[in-house]
């Protein structure tokens, strides 16, 4: 092979290994895409393997064509993939016995293919071993796997809400699952790319919580690397040894509350976030066949991740054609940069979409709830205020700036983001910026190294913005957030909201945590109790809010919904799991509700400063009763023992 390519030059060559391997992947997206039509009508059951196999093969040319450049993406592919594939094998032998063909001959060629690759490349992997940097990942990962099973063993971790959904989609996966979109899908979303990773860290652990929980460390230190790598790449030649200021503008990042508060956030938002810096410093460094397989993952997260990927492709292409003025300069990258969105577009038509709340239209309202959510929350005012300051005032003074970079990119796919966002009306949650956060400390950091001279000046803004940051991500100080939405007496805290209370438009840093576990705290003692009938309020007219983790209905003119949750005894905690769980029931009421249970049985209330003060009243003044309070990091839960005492 390697003789017919003498015949090419080295950018032909490139663009060779570009479109084989960007062309495998695709043959793997339509060997899945098979699989889940199989699933579904039975149709496309060769198809598969064909597509599968040839994807293999695309693979393994572009990998023995000799033009480092590629091969070093190709290799960090390899590198993930193999991963992947290792984390994979407790798992691999349920395949076996239930003869699954596709998933066998799928996952066995893969780990074949890589090891023959490892083989054949062992010179390069040898080195990469006896590294002492690769030593200090490894550690590193090991570290943050016994940190994070240490930080999960102490009941820490709640999925409420939204978040909840999410780990319900997890704990009824199993390795089949990887070869259905359908199981995937929450709600319908495009969204296959997180549920998948979770479902492999929980085939991994054993776990569901800790599984996702553990994935959640993984994104976010990948996120904190990606990061710091976009900071040294922002520097210009006169800082690019300058360790402190790299250090302390990627700190910004790590201590953010949309990063460190929500680390236990599992939903796709979190994932975006902490991709998008790896994506953006991939784009940057021209590396486009990486951008291509971590474009895979980011725009299958979620819908709008989409908008941001397109729209910041757009932006590098519009540069070019400044630059060139030719409008086909280089046109190939773009198509193989494009690929992932021709798949997302195939999964979006014929596998299915989300077709809940939400249209195009202009409502002034709406706009003005919903920058506000964006640019007002978590001190990303102050953010965007210090770089529009730093950026004018360097502008007026004539900085020398790193030339190399254009922020062009990057701001065409924030404004496209916020252009879409605040013209399609849905539901007002904080999670909702997305990519956008990231982007918003990329520019500010950007623009603090290369517009501000000195280096004391740039430490100490940045120690300042962490402080700051930091203590956002455990309790809610930013003074402008407090004042612009409704504050929410928790019980010894406050928060705010976007949206409705009790829900996740009051999950934008730690603190939403504490509501799981106060609530959990109130139950234990009813768990214990065999005679017991649980009483939760209805919020907003509905379940799902007060319990977090339980499901939606609304009561409409009833005044109870009762449903069965689970509990775990040696967690303490509720849970999905229907097989290894203590079943209880659960009765949701109205204000309206008249209290039936015989004679044996003993009643149990929960309310809280926020809901059910008045079906308390109702209860005290009708039944003899005893209460009790339980607080946790600023939550307040009262629970009231009535009727047979």
């Amino acid at each position: 092979m390697n003789t017919i390519l003498k015949k090419f030059d080295e950018k032909n060559i490139e663009i060779i290994q570009l479109f084989l391997s960007s062309m495998s992947f695709v043959m793997f997206f339509l060997a899945l895409f098979s699989s889940f039509r199989y699933e579904q009508s039975g149709d496309m059951r060769f198809s598969r393997f064909v597509f599968w196999g040839i994807g293999l093969v695309f693979f393994f040319c572009a990998y023995v064509i000799h033009s480092e450049k590629i091969k070093d993406q190709l290799r960090i592919i390899l590198g993930v993939v193999s991963i992947i594939e290792l984390l994979l094998i407790p798992s691999f032998g349920i395949l076996i016995k239930e003869s699954a063909v596709f998933a066998l001959f799928s996952y066995a060629g893969t780990l074949f293919l890589s090891i023959i690759l490892f083989v054949i490349d062992r010179s390069f992997w040898k080195t990469v071993l006896i590294k002492k940097k690769t030593l200090c990942i490894i550690s590193a990962a090991i570290l943050i796997l016994l940190a994070s099973i240490q930080y999960i063993s102490h009941n820490t971790v709640y999925f409420l809400w939204d978040s909840h959904d999410m780990f319900e989609l997890v704990s009824a996966n199993d390795i089949y699952s990887l070869w259905d979109f359908s199981r995937l899908s929450l709600s319908d979303h495009v969204s296959y790319s997180y549920a998948a990773m979770c479902t492999v860290f929980k085939l991994l652990i054993g776990d569901t919580m800790v599984g996702q929980a553990l994935f959640g460390v993984i994104l976010y230190a990948t996120g904190v690397y990606g990061f710091y790598k976009c900071v040294v790449l922002f520097c210009s030649s006169a800082s690019k040894n300058d360790i402190a200021v790299q250090v302390v503008l990627t700190a910004l990042f790590a201590c953010s509350p949309y990063m460190l508060g929500m680390i236990t956030y599992s939903y796709p938002d979190y994932a975006m976030w902490c991709v998008m810096p790896i994506l953006v410093y991939a784009l940057y460094t021209k590396k486009y066949l990486l951008t291509v397989f971590i474009g895979y993952f980011f725009i299958f997260c979620k819908e709008t991740a989409m908008i941001s990927y397109v729209l910041f492709i757009f932006g590098f292409y519009i540069v070019d054609l400044i630059k060139s003025k030719k409008i086909f300069y280089k046109f190939h990258k773009y198509i193989i940069m494009a690929i992932p969105c021709f798949m997302w577009l195939i999964a979006y038509y014929l596998v299915g979409h989300w077709e809940g709340n939400g249209a195009f239209e202009i409502d002034l309202n709406y706009i003005k709830d919903k920058l506000l959510s964006l640019l007002a929350i978590n001190f990303n005012w102050l953010l965007i205020v210090l770089a529009l300051f730093v950026f004018i005032i360097g502008v007026i003074k004539k900085v020398q700036i790193n030339k190399s970079i254009s922020l062009i990119p990057m701001l065409f796919s924030m404004i496209a983001f916020l252009i879409f966002s605040v013209l399609f009306k849905t539901i007002n949650h904080p999670r909702y910026i997305d990519a956008l956060v990231a982007q918003i400390y990329l520019v500010v950091a950007y623009i603090l190294i290369n517009y501000i001279d000195k280096k004391a000046v740039k430490i100490s803004i940045s120690a300042a913005l962490i402080m700051l940051l930091f203590i956002q991500s455990f309790a809610t100080i930013d003074p402008l957030m407090l004042k612009l939405f409704p504050n929410i007496n928790v019980g010894s805290k406050t928060l705010i909201t976007t949206s409705e209370i009790l829900s996740d438009g009051m999950a934008y840093n730690r603190q939403y945590q504490g509501w799981g576990k106060v609530v959990d705290m109130a139950l234990e003692d009813v768990m214990n109790d065999d005679s017991a009938k649980l009483y939760l309020p209805a919020v907003a007219n509905a379940t799902w809010h007060f319990d977090a983790m339980g499901w939606y209905e609304n009561l409409n003119n009833r005044t109870e919904i009762n449903y069965t949750d689970y509990w775990n005894p040696k967690r303490k905690t509720r849970m999905t799991d229907c097989d290894n769980g203590q079943e209880y029931s659960v009765h949701v009421i109205s204000e309206e509700h008249i209290f039936d249970f015989g004679p044996d049985r003993t009643g149990y209330y929960l309310y809280s400063p926020l809901y059910g003060g008045e079906i308390a009243e109702l209860i005290k003044n009708n039944y003899a009763f005893e209460e009790n309070s339980f607080s946790y990091k600023g939550w307040l839960v009262y629970r009231i023992k009535f009727g047979n005492l």
